[in-house]
Formats: C-alpha cells, structure tokens, sequence
C-alpha cells in the first residue's frame, strides 16, 4: 500500500470525522466534536491517505490562548487506522505536525506545544516522549468515559 501525508482538502472532512470516530471510540464519543474540529478557523489537519486517497490516519492542530494569555499549539487528535500502527505513520504526522507549529511560530507568537493523551494509551505516551513531550505538572482531565488524560507539553524551540 502506497502512502502518504497531505494537507486536509474539503472532501476529507466527512471521511476523517468517520476515520477519527473510529480511531478514537475508546476514549469517548467524538461523532459531534470531530466534524466542528475539522470545520473550524485556525484548526488545520494533515492526513495520511493511501493510494486510492482515502484517509487512514489524521494530525488535527490548533492554537490556544495558555497561561498570561500566551499562546500555545495543541494537537487535538493523533491516530492512524490499527493495520498501520507501529510502522512510523503516527511519528510522521508528530513531526510534521510540530513542522507545522515551527512555520507559524514567530506569526503566531508559540512557545509551546500541548496534547492530551489517555493514561493507558502506553505506545502514544512513548511516541510523544521521544518526540520530547513531558507531562504538565498538576495538569490531568478525564476523557468523556472517565479515562485520565495526561497532559504533556514540550517546547516550541
């Protein structure tokens, strides 16, 4: 299977608020917050499609006002589809998520990078700490199913 990453196009929206419901039923209903996320201003989304162009896997970013009103990027959503984890896929969005982040970080003024991620998902939390992601001290939320949400941030260097 041929793959690849790519800016979201409109026609994505549908299939990647499917893609993310699916990816995503383990920690909570997503099936009305996915399709607003892919809709919104200042989110934007890279996809990873196979050959057909169907999406398989999905990087959806934003910006938020953090702490003294600064701003910071958050990654909302990582995942790509079963069949393909453990195969690199899920590190290549990270990082073009977070190349993504660097672009628009002197227009923006970010000097953070935030996530939230589920205690129990071990190889996310892995990913994200070798990308240099740590978890904010204090900082847990829970998932709409109760799971804990770590809260981890690195800097935007």
């Amino acid at each position: 299977m041929v793959l690849g990453l790519r800016a979201m196009l409109p026609r994505d929206r549908a299939p990647l608020a499917r893609l993310g419901v699916e990816l995503f039923a383990e920690f909570g209903d997503y099936s009305q917050a996915l399709p607003i996320w892919l809709r919104s201003p200042g989110h934007w989304c890279r996809v990873l499609a196979d050959g057909s162009e169907a999406p398989v896997g999905l990087a959806l970013v934003t910006v938020t006002e953090g702490p003294k009103r600064s701003r910071q990027g958050y990654i909302l959503a990582l995942g790509v589809q079963d069949s393909l984890r453990g195969k690199g896929w899920g590190r290549k969005l990270l990082k073009d998520s977070i190349a993504e982040l660097h672009r628009r970080k002197r227009q923006l003024d970010l000097h953070w990078i935030h996530l939230n991620v589920a205690a129990s998902n071990r190889p996310a939390i892995h990913l994200f700490e070798s990308a240099g992601f740590r978890p904010s001290p204090g900082e847990i939320a829970r998932y709409g199913d109760g799971e804990i949400a770590i809260n981890m941030r690195r800097a935007l260097d």
